[in-house]
């Protein structure tokens, strides 16, 4: 590869049961020209050779590891193909957007965070949107925030402009026309 000057870096390696083929997984930021290489491996090896070259999550299941949460990753245990994640994603779950926080083991954002979206989007419906006015047994005001995993909103009181955490139960929407 050095020879080459082809930037990759080889992650693994299969070979069948036989011996007769060879597969080689090589990772890189840009797409490289592996016709060479692998016609030149696969003189000196005296076998058929594979090469395909992958991304960065690709590079990560197919090395593992343990992510952030303690547990196995997920890309490398269950999860079966990659979807799309998206900073909005992140927003949707009232995550800061520290990219070092926000991302995985791939340098890319966390996987984790589309299958935990929709459980997010799913807890918000029934939570009174921000700006919306609600009559409250801590004082009536104004819905400034959510605390969507506890199911609770933070209010602004009209009368002291107070900031207090209510459940669902404490709330009473009002209409917008009364």
């Amino acid at each position: 590869m050095r020879e080459r000057n082809l930037p990759l870096k080889l992650v693994k390696a299969e070979s069948s049961m036989d011996g007769s083929r060879l597969t080689l997984f090589f990772a890189g930021d840009d797409k490289a020209d592996l016709r060479e290489l692998t016609r030149d491996i696969g003189q000196l090896l005296g076998t058929r050779v594979e090469s395909k070259q992958i991304g960065a999550r690709d590079e990560t299941k197919v090395t593992g590891g343990v992510g952030p949460c303690g547990r196995e990753l997920c890309c490398s245990s269950w999860l079966q193909e990659f979807q799309p994640v998206s900073v909005k994603m992140a927003k949707e779950q009232g995550l800061a957007l520290n990219p070092s926080k926000l991302a995985g083991m791939c340098g890319r954002l966390k996987c984790c965070l589309r299958y935990e979206y929709q459980t997010y989007l799913e807890l918000k419906r029934a939570l009174p949107p921000v700006g919306t006015r609600v009559g409250c047994v801590k004082g009536d005001g104004q819905v400034v925030r959510h605390n969507t995993l506890k199911q609770t909103v933070v209010v602004r009181r009209a009368e002291d402009n107070a900031e207090v955490e209510a459940t669902l139960d404490d709330l009473v929407v009002q209409r917008a026309d009364v």
